[in-house]
């Protein structure tokens, strides 16, 4: 079984999880289209996880590209044949363990809070995929963390 894991941000990213190996790319990687029809080729089960998007206090300016990759990646998968679920991020990170409690988050402002819930993204998904820890040092790889435990959402939530 296949597992992929799309962070369909402005500049998100996709992850995929076969048997022990994990890969993930950044969505300005050319090589992301060409992963997915390569497991197409590989005709194993493929299941697609897509964090669901909407408009949130604060997107206003980024609005339009969030949602554009988000259809994107759903007609991606349905053009594609993939069997896809549309996930709330409430949802996979609860499971995953990486939601903020009301005592870390108590004082902090918006910017604090979305840094603390990256960071923890970040630390999860080193946790989790050890061997991935040199694609996830730097901050700005927190869609990569998010897509990583996505698709491991989708592994372990059957």
């Amino acid at each position: 079984m296949i597992y992929i894991g799309i962070d369909p941000g402005v500049t998100g990213a996709i992850a995929f999880i076969y048997n022990e190996t994990q890969e993930v790319m950044d969505y300005t990687d050319p090589m992301c289209l060409n992963a997915m029809e390569e497991i197409l080729n590989a005709r194993e089960d493929v299941t697609a996880m897509i964090e669901k998007q909407w408009l949130k206090k604060g997107d206003y300016p980024t609005i339009g590209p969030l949602i554009q990759n988000y259809g994107e990646w759903v007609g991606r998968c349905a053009a594609l044949c993939i069997n896809y679920k549309v996930i709330a991020p409430r949802s996979w990170k609860a499971f995953m363990g990486i939601t903020l409690t009301k005592e870390e988050s108590r004082g902090l402002r918006d910017a604090q809070r979305l840094k603390l819930r990256k960071d923890k993204a970040l630390d999860a998904a080193r946790l989790f995929f050890p061997d991935m820890a040199g694609r996830l040092s730097r901050v700005k790889d927190h869609n990569r963390a998010e897509a990583l435990l996505i698709a491991e959402y989708g592994r372990r939530a059957k």
